[in-house]
């Protein structure tokens, strides 16, 4: 059979290919563990500003404690505002509020939209007020809080990546022993 080019090209496009593969995988692995994904520590003020409120609310209205972090976001209002486009860029924050209002969104379902709740100084995930939640105490009357339980999210993605990249470098190595072992035996350079 007569092909318009010879095996050999065919064959380096199909390295070329893994090999464009592996460097985007690569690259995905960094970005999800070298990338925080988590909201800019600006938002809560930005958000009050933004909405004239009149308290800075907690980062709890978006995730599930106040340090944030990849994969965190589990409260229906920040959930919503990921809908509506909020990035961890600090620039997307209004247009998402902007279109959060437009669009009427009510989290919590009981009939005022999240931008009325917020402006009230109402949490949108439920029918907490935002400006009673005190802040940290020292002093006498603090306590020690129980630290907060790690996220592995990161770790886990780095890990599955570190794999992946392992299998396909001991899969290119075993590739390469057989060309080795059958070009000494004199076969086909090729196969």
């Amino acid at each position: 059979m007569f092909t318009c080019e010879p095996r050999w090209i065919s064959n380096i496009a199909a390295r070329m290919v893994r090999r464009y593969a592996a460097a985007c995988l690569t690259l995905l692995g960094l970005l999800l563990t070298c990338i925080p994904c988590h909201a800019h520590n600006t938002y809560p003020q930005q958000l009050a500003d933004e909405l004239n409120m009149p308290c800075v609310p907690q980062c709890t209205i978006c995730h599930r404690d106040n340090l944030g972090g990849f994969s965190t976001v589990v409260e229906p209002f920040g959930i919503a505002m990921q809908k509506e486009g909020l990035t961890f860029f600090p620039p997307t924050l209004e247009p998402a509020v902007k279109k959060l209002e437009t669009d009427m969104v009510d989290s919590d379902g009981d009939g005022v939209s999240d931008i009325l709740e917020l402006s009230a100084g109402q949490d949108p995930n439920g029918s907490i007020d935002l400006c009673a939640i005190k802040s940290p105490q020292y002093g006498c009357g603090a306590h020690i809080a129980q630290p907060p339980s790690p996220d592995h999210s990161g770790a886990i993605a780095a890990l599955f990546m570190a794999s992946v990249l392992g299998a396909s470098a001991q899969r290119h190595a075993r590739r390469r022993r057989r060309q080795r072992q059958t070009r000494a035996e004199g076969g086909p350079a090729g196969s």
